[in-house]
């Protein structure tokens, strides 16, 4: 016999809608910790623009692993050949990241079923294509290369952009929370009259000096066209296998 509790409602349809009540509570609870977390106030590093400069420089031999994402809005053609070129600057790349040193690191590149590996060594480098079982060894300096997915992560990108910006203004950029850590910002404003680049803003550890994002601003532009960043990061160095190369072997 139904137990009435009036208009029609029964106590299992009343206890029903409690406890869908709680589990949306419960929902709207965890997907709003994420947010809070993001918006909660920075302190303040403290760091001078010169200084941070001077430690970004200075993180070359820091070890570290991660997974770092970057983001291009150039809308660049499809070129034949430099498919793979274009992408870069106009899409998104996703990339796991280990380094135990400037000579001994590894970039793997993520995509949908897809997943190529690049091993640096001392004098030597392997590309490892996962789906067609493929290791290339690149052996010697290659003083002319095109741009690959490496080259954009936070670290290799921002250093490569002081080294040319010799010259240019610094400005302190407010801290950001950047895959857990507070980070130091700076302004980078290039002061050559040719240039299309309004700005370039850079966030690195204060401590150890290593970038952990980067957004480049065109002239004109309201948004940043090219975006690389950490979403997660430790300092620590790599296990010695991690950044070994397959072996050569039946299949590959």
């Amino acid at each position: 016999m139904r137990q009435l509790t009036g208009a029609g409602r029964t106590v299992v349809a009343g206890q029903a809608r409690r406890r869908w009540s709680v589990v949306l509570a419960v929902v709207v609870v965890l997907t709003a910790v994420p947010v809070l977390l993001a918006h909660r106030p920075v302190p303040a590093t403290g760091v001078a623009p010169a200084a941070l400069r001077d430690r970004i420089a200075a993180s070359v031999a820091q070890a570290y692993q991660g997974y770092a994402q970057s983001a291009g809005a150039l809308g660049l053609p499809a070129l034949p050949n430099l498919e793979q070129v274009t992408a870069l600057v106009s899409g998104t790349t996703e990339m796991r990241v280990w380094r135990g040193a400037p000579d001994r690191w590894r970039v793997d590149v993520l995509g949908p079923g897809t997943e190529q590996g690049l091993y640096q060594l001392p004098g030597e480098q392997y590309l490892w294509d996962y789906g067609e079982s493929q290791l290339t060894r690149i052996v010697g300096d290659q003083p002319l290369r095109l741009p690959r997915a490496a080259d954009l992560t936070p670290p290799e990108l921002v250093r490569r952009l002081l080294s040319l910006a010799a010259g240019d203004r610094l400005e302190q950029l407010p801290g950001k929370r950047i895959a857990g850590v507070v980070a130091a910002g700076l302004r980078i404003v290039p002061v050559a009259p040719g240039t299309t680049v309004a700005h370039i803003d850079v966030w690195a550890d204060p401590a150890s000096g290593l970038p952990l994002q980067a957004e480049i601003t065109a002239r004109g532009a309201r948004r940043p066209v090219f975006v690389t960043r950490f979403l997660e990061v430790s300092l620590t160095a790599p296990a010695a296998a991690v950044l070994d190369p397959p072996a050569p072997g039946p299949g590959i």
